[in-house]
């Protein structure tokens, strides 16, 4: 500890150090931006027109952006709540009026084969909030949950674990309902 640090702590003196708190990004704004950060593991984003950037701090970033948390958790907050999302990648979303909605990036499903269930894409949720996470085939309204959806050559797959989850099948034009322990495929 240097000299000037023991004289000032001695004397009562509040000193400063290097080791200062980043601020956190502004708050976010319906709309337009919303807020995201690292949790665990190794997450990325792009911003539209952007180079692919490693996520290592909380940022605000527009929506229409590429988040990547295939190998990682990260934490987005919007003027909807909060949630951790991983173990996929997703394009944000947010309308004026309704939940945030997170697009899943899916992988080309040209490669799928006549009665495949193969995933071709997916998406972790935990939080609370108003969210959406859409699929090819259906999409998962929550307002606090854990949920995953996946798009799969056969449709979009809907499980829930904790809550429930309004499930829209795009191909019917109807809501279901899904509770805790249940799934819902919105068929191709």
């Amino acid at each position: 500890m240097s000299r000037f640090l023991l004289v000032a702590l001695a004397a009562g003196v509040c000193v400063a150090t290097s080791s200062a708190r980043t601020a956190d990004p502004p708050p976010p704004v319906k709309g337009q931006f919303v807020n995201i950060e690292p949790t665990s593991g190794v997450t990325f984003y792009q911003v539209p027109g952007g180079p692919r950037r490693r996520l290592t701090k909380g940022i605000r970033v527009p929506v229409t952006t590429i988040v990547d948390a295939t190998h990682g958790r990260m934490g987005l907050t919007s003027a909807n709540g909060a949630s951790d999302f991983y173990d996929g990648a997703f394009v944000v979303r947010e309308p004026k009026n309704g939940p945030t909605q997170l697009w899943l990036a899916a992988e080309r499903t040209s490669t799928c084969t006549a009665g495949s269930k193969s995933v071709v894409g997916q998406l972790w949720g935990d939080g609370k909030g108003h969210f959406q996470t859409r699929g090819r085939y259906g999409a998962a309204t929550v307002r606090g949950t854990k949920w995953l959806v996946q798009d799969r050559c056969d449709g979009t797959l809907v499980t829930v674990v904790r809550g429930v989850v309004a499930v829209r099948d795009f191909k019917l034009g109807k809501t279901l309902i899904v509770t805790a322990g249940h799934s819902y495929l919105a068929r191709k």
